[in-house]
């Protein structure tokens, strides 16, 4: 054997040296060696191809054995003393083997021994791997926290946290698995730790870590953009849970695709409400006016709404439009001078809105009612609807109507109201709270969905410039009290009282109705005004920048849906299309069926015809 390959590379060699060897021959061996010698840069995008971790722990999900699942409670009723025996150190057993070594066969060669590894397939090495774990590691089901270990650093999660966190999320299943069902999905198991190991970034993790222990994502400042959206990617840990300080760290492409993967999600969670299908279709119609023509309509009828009832609670305070109601205040007791007493009732007149404004607030509540009720009821999750802020000003819209109307049905009216001074407060309150409807066009206004995520980017320049102006206010205050109170008919009676004219003096506004008379006073004052202006400008340039960045934003997620919904227009006409195909394809073979049938038919009578079996023929001599 050894000879016939000798030959045959002599062979070859002897045909290489017949063939001529050009200039370009030698370019393309010298090029393909510097292909050979070069790395493969790898991006995240092939990194997650190869790695299966969220892929098995799908299939494993969707599959459904309860044998690959854990009895996981959730109580928080446990016992100190099952905490402590569930944290508590294991001793070790030095029996076991905490090595993990493949199968190998020790054969004596003479003075040598050899170790012969035994080829297995994938499927019995993993058998015999999780087979050989010791018991105690297979089932998990008392254990408090679920041990990991990222990149060689161990973490330390609570079980209740995971299991009360998002049910997406990649720890949130893993948790829920049993101990060989886990040996799938992770990367390897370390005996001495007894933590499940992942070959990922342990940096990167910590933003992980601090959304299943507090809630909320924050980007690490030493990890890059692409690889923090990566490592949420990898941990199904929505982006939706990034604070507001860290949401500069996500485009708006992955904003994008994080509100249509939720879209997608309440779409599949219909299936399995009670009317399914009319409440998928009632969302859709309520909640994404650009659905249909139908669904527009309806988002300019709600607009409209809300202005009437806002133009209405304005117009009804003017006085002109207002009516004259004559009230009861009580009764007085008069004595004539013969001494008779006379009783006599005091008629006080007041004005109220007219009854057309009062019409019309009615019409707009019971809009606003059906409206949120038709959401809550076609809402595949009700809590999450209910604490959205859009929803809470909704509800906040239409509940001081039903309060008022609540005290009046105890009793409580208009008449009675002077009396009760805890109800005539209570009604003003509510009726004051009437004016949040305006925010509800923020449902349908761009423009301050952009003012109102530029002021939740600029939560800490606000709020540096809200203590540093109330810093300002407390202290130019004090020193105008110490300054003016001896001065005849000063204004600056006390400390809070010198807090108005100091916030109009730092903010520049300076309505002229408190000014100081003294001339250190006058100084205090030019300080307060020079200080307001540096207060107030120095912020006002990163809101600005913020405020285009949110602009930038929303436009380039104006595009993205563009895309995304011609996208998708596209897949819909191929699959209308296939479906042509199909439906032509079944009709024409229902044709040849029809056709070979036919066929069939008429070889049968011509069979039958040549048989012996057609009518008989008599022909008469006449």
């Amino acid at each position: 054997m050894h000879i016939a390959l000798k030959m045959s590379c002599a062979s070859v060699s002897a045909t290489s040296m017949l063939r001529p060897i050009s200039g370009n021959m030698m370019a393309a061996a010298q090029q393909h060696r510097k292909k050979r010698s070069l790395a493969i840069r790898k991006t995240d995008a092939m990194n997650h191809a190869e790695r299966q971790n969220g892929t098995v722990l799908d299939q494993i999900w969707m599959q459904g054995d309860p044998s690959s699942f854990l009895n996981l409670s959730t109580s928080e009723n446990q016992t100190k003393s099952e905490n402590n025996q569930n944290l508590g150190v294991i001793e070790e057993d030095e029996n076991l083997n905490y090595l993990e070594k493949d199968p190998l066969i020790e054969k004596n060669d003479g003075n040598k021994t050899l170790n012969i590894k035994i080829k297995q397939k994938p499927e019995e090495r993993e058998n015999e791997r999780i087979s050989r774990q010791p018991s105690e590691f297979r089932e998990e089901e008392n254990s408090v926290v679920l041990r990991l270990n990222i990149g060689g650093v161990p973490f330390f999660v609570l079980v209740e946290a995971l299991l009360h966190a998002d049910p997406s999320t990649f720890l949130t299943k893993f948790v829920q698995l049993s101990h060989r069902a886990k040996l799938k999905v992770a990367d390897a198991f370390l005996l001495p730790e007894r933590a499940y190991y992942f070959q990922r970034s342990p940096l990167a993790f910590e933003a992980v870590f601090q959304y299943y222990a507090n809630g909320v994502v924050h980007k690490p400042p030493e990890l890059c953009p692409s690889a923090f959206s990566a490592e949420l990617e990898f941990w199904r840990v929505p982006t939706s849970y990034i604070g507001a300080c860290c949401s500069d760290s996500v485009s708006p492409l992955e904003r994008l695709l994080e509100s249509s993967k939720e879209d997608k999600v309440d779409d599949t969670s219909f299936e399995k409400l009670r009317f399914g299908q009319f409440r998928r279709r009632m969302w859709t119609f309520l909640e994404r006016p650009g659905s249909s023509m139908q669904a527009k309509v309806f988002e300019l009828s709600s607009t409209m709404f809300v202005m009437i009832s806002v133009l209405g609670l304005s117009f009804g305070t003017i006085p002109d439009f207002q009516v004259i109601e004559y009230v009861s205040s009580g009764n007085q007791t008069i004595m004539l001078p013969n001494g008779t007493e006379i009783i006599q009732e005091d008629i006080e007149p007041i004005r109220i809105e007219h009854p057309i404004f009062v019409f019309t607030e009615r019409v707009c509540i019971a809009f606003f009612t059906i409206e949120y009720l038709l959401r809550l009821f076609a809402a595949p999750r009700k809590l999450r609807f209910v604490l959205k802020p859009l929803n809470l000003v909704d509800l906040l819209a239409i509940m001081p109507f039903y309060l008022e109307l609540m005290l009046t049905l105890m009793g409580v009216d208009d008449k009675k109201l002077r009396d009760l001074r805890w109800a005539f407060l209570v009604v003003r309150i509510l009726r004051v709270l009437r004016v949040i409807r305006i925010i509800k066009l923020g449902r349908f206004s761009s423009g301050l969905q952009t003012f109102g995520m530029t002021l939740q980017r600029s939560q800490k320049q606000l709020q540096m410039m809200t203590i540093v102006l109330l810093t300002g206010v407390v202290f130019f205050s004090t020193m105008i009290y110490f300054l003016e109170k001896d001065e005849k008919g000063s204004p600056f009676t006390s400390i809070p009282a010198a807090y108005w004219w100091c916030i109009v003096t730092m903010t520049t506004v300076g309505y002229g109705d408190v000014v100081p008379a003294t001339t250190m006073g006058k100084i205090i004052a030019s300080a307060a005004i020079m200080s307001g202006v540096l207060v107030l400008a120095l912020p006002i340039t990163i809101i600005v920048d913020n405020f285009i960045k949110v602009a930038q934003e929303e436009q380039q997620t104006e595009q993205f849906k563009a895309e995304l919904l011609a996208m998708e227009e596209q897949e819909r006409q191929l699959q209308q299309e296939q479906e042509q195909r199909r439906l032509k394809f079944n009709q024409s073979q229902k044709e040849i069926l029809i056709n070979n049938r036919e066929e069939n038919r008429g070889n049968n009578e011509d069979n039958q015809l040549i048989s012996g079996k057609q009518p008989l023929i008599f022909v008469s001599n006449a």
